[in-house]
């Protein structure tokens, strides 16, 4: 197993080593003391001999990793000539938006996939990446409305597991809240993520347990318990930003301590987090969360490192800011960093 945390981590402190810039994936994993990142970079090595799920779980991982480019250039042309290669198509077009939101290339395999493809769930997953395309990048209500739309109408045609459904269930509300979250209809977003969290409940009801008579071994049961934790993470994750941006109060009163227990090292949600304390005042403990945040080592982290200083600039704790600032630096050495500034200067 690869933690993208820590993966990431080493990412940044490889970036200030001259000595391994520029160097073929096979050896910066080689010159690394991790079995998986060890592991990925004997997989990149052996690329042309794995099988299509095996280069699917790569490129993922690849993707959740940052390394979009090299994906791109590891898979220049997907296809979609059986279900495996339609779930690959889809993870390298997922890389290729990320490495360039602009490009119409994977928009056009995701439009592909949501008409033509196999699975029911790919297809809705694939609509969804136009809903948010749409709304995100290109501001297009209209078309994102479109999009929307023939989502809700895959999502009544979902089949397989209960959990499957739930997932895809839960991923449409996600979209939807984001929709009218940024078309500015907060009631609405609001029912939306409702309706998603109550799908959440249902998930949590049909997961699978460890059971020989059903043929349900524990790596089955572990596994959907995982996704079930992190389809739980999103969906309050969406709340608390809901209730960031409009000034709402829609999530659950406790969010904030479910999120912690679930991961309170997750540098995204300790993001959150912060961003919501601190819209509610409690910018003492933003700078907290913020700094949880930026401890991953990650690009968020160095973001969160930025807003913990803003926080204690705010409080007056020019000290706290100073810090801060250093840890920033770190994280990104390439950023424009100002220096700190005592209040009322």
């Amino acid at each position: 197993m690869i933690s993208v945390t820590s993966a990431r981590t080493q990412v940044a402190a490889q970036s200030r080593l001259g000595r391994l810039a520029a160097q073929p994936a096979e050896a910066v994993a080689q010159a690394g003391d991790s079995p998986g990142w060890q592991a990925l970079g004997a997989a990149l090595g052996n690329w042309q001999e794995l099988d299509v799920p095996t280069r699917t779980t790569v490129v993922a991982l690849l993707a959740q990793l940052g390394f979009h480019r090299y994906v791109v250039q590891l898979v220049p042309r997907p296809s979609a000539a059986d279900s495996e290669s339609e779930q690959l198509s889809y993870e390298v077009a997922r890389a290729a938006h990320q490495y360039n939101r602009m490009s119409s290339a994977p928009m056009q395999i995701f439009s592909w996939l949501a008409e033509q493809a196999g699975s029911p769930v790919l297809r809705l997953l694939s609509a969804l990446q136009f809903v948010s395309n749409q709304v995100r990048e290109h501001r297009n209500t209209e078309e994102a409305a479109k999009w929307l739309a023939v989502s809700a109408e895959l999502v009544e045609r979902l089949k397989g597991p209960d959990w499957l459904v739930h997932l895809g269930r839960s991923r449409f509300h996600r979209a939807a809240g984001l929709f009218h979250t940024l078309t500015r209809d907060s009631a609405q977003a609001a029912a939306v993520m409702t309706a998603g969290l109550l799908a959440d409940d249902e998930l949590a009801l049909a997961l699978p347990r460890t059971d020989t008579a059903t043929g349900v071994d524990a790596f089955e049961a572990g596994l959907v318990v995982h996704y079930h934790r992190e389809n739980r993470r999103l969906v309050l994750e969406a709340l608390l930003k809901l209730d960031t941006l409009a000034g709402t109060s829609h999530a659950p009163k406790d969010a904030v301590g479910q999120l912690l227990a679930l991961d309170p090292y997750d540098p995204d949600p300790n993001f959150t987090i912060g961003s919501y304390l601190e819209r509610q005042g409690r910018v003492e403990e933003a700078a907290e969360r913020y700094l949880d945040s930026a401890a991953s080592g990650t690009v968020r982290g160095a973001h969160a490192a930025c807003m913990a200083a803003d926080c204690y600039e705010k409080l007056g704790n020019t000290d706290g800011a100073t810090r801060a600032r250093q840890l920033w630096r770190d994280l990104d050495p390439a950023a424009a960093v100002p220096p700190s500034v005592p209040l009322g200067s």
